[in-house]
């Protein structure tokens, strides 16, 4: 009888963990009544109780084993929900809804929101899902959106550079208008990266990078055709940009382009960083209304004033 009421216990205590999980899960509603999820478990005892008027040691052991594996069943259930509640949310992928929970106050709607970002990175590469991820989900600011790859501004899971979509397939390749581009880390590097690495990027990746600037006019001011060269302090401006567009800078005349300096504010058009702060405040406020004209300035400000250290 001992050993069937402890294989019981047994049973019992894993039903409680499935059912506990299943709650978590939301599968299962909270106003279920408590005893039913406990009454594995209390069962047994109570049969036990009503057979028996043995009062000796084992029997008293039996009781306290009982009761303690009860109590361990339930220890660990308050510490799996304390850790739920309390560890930071994770951002790899599959693992968290995480940046969605912050958007959406219906979990529900978040885990929804995390399931079709998930679907729609499928139809890709595992380069690009790596950098496109880190890209929407890291706030540490180590992305290019001047020169680089930006989200459109109307659209989800679209992204561009300068004024032209681009887009990506399952082998890594880059698609803009009907050009096709051979993916390689290095590229992606250029064009996603503030800080591309240059133990990753080679020659061939630069001559392809400065292909895509010209295609999509990321390199000058207004991303326009007409723009001059979009000048900035950040290093990637004066490592690499520069340096692909080298004879052009020498061409133009009439004292017209930005020049490269050290200075703290490498705009055009301001005088200090709180008039660039107005400015972009204002531009911002623009695009929220649907004014979508103005966001190469946009992220131009935005690259003068982390450049500047002015913000993050």
């Amino acid at each position: 009888m001992e050993t069937k009421l402890k294989s019981d216990i047994v049973k019992a205590a894993e039903s409680i963990r499935k059912k506990y999980k299943l709650l978590k899960e939301g599968i299962v509603q909270e106003d279920i009544d408590r005893k039913k999820h406990f009454e594995p478990l209390l069962k047994p005892l109570t049969t036990l109780i009503d057979l028996t008027g043995d009062k000796s040691k084992d029997l008293e052991e039996l009781k306290v084993s009982i009761k303690e594996s009860g109590e361990e069943v339930a220890k660990k259930i308050k510490a799996v929900d304390r850790k739920i509640k309390t560890q930071p949310r994770s951002k790899e992928k599959g693992t968290s809804t995480g940046y969605y929970e912050d958007i959406y106050d219906d979990p529900g709607e978040a885990e929804d929101a995390w399931n079709e970002w998930h679907d729609h990175m499928s139809r890709f590469g595992p380069l690009t899902r790596k950098y496109l991820y880190e890209f929407t989900f890291d706030k540490s600011h180590h992305f290019d959106t001047k020169f680089g790859v930006h989200a459109a501004p109307d659209r989800s899971f679209a992204w561009q550079i300068g004024y032209k979509d681009i887009d990506f397939d399952k082998s890594d390749d880059i698609h803009i208008d009907h050009n096709v581009f051979y993916g390689t880390r290095g590229l992606f590097e250029l064009i996603f990266k503030r800080f591309p690495d240059n133990n990753i990027y080679n020659t061939a990746d630069l001559e392809t990078y400065k292909k895509i600037l010209e295609l999509t006019n990321a390199h000058l001011q207004g991303w326009k055709s007409t723009g001059n060269l979009a000048s900035s302090n950040s290093s990637k401006y004066k490592q690499i940009i520069s340096k692909l567009f080298m004879n052009k800078s020498k061409d133009k005349s009439g004292g017209s382009l930005l020049p490269v300096n050290n200075n703290t504010i490498d705009y055009l058009y301001w005088d200090n960083p709180n008039e660039l702060v107005e400015r972009l405040a204002l531009l911002k406020a623009s695009e929220a209304a649907g004014n979508y004209a103005h966001l190469a300035e946009i992220a131009s400000i935005e690259e003068e004033l982390r450049e500047g250290k002015f913000i993050l």
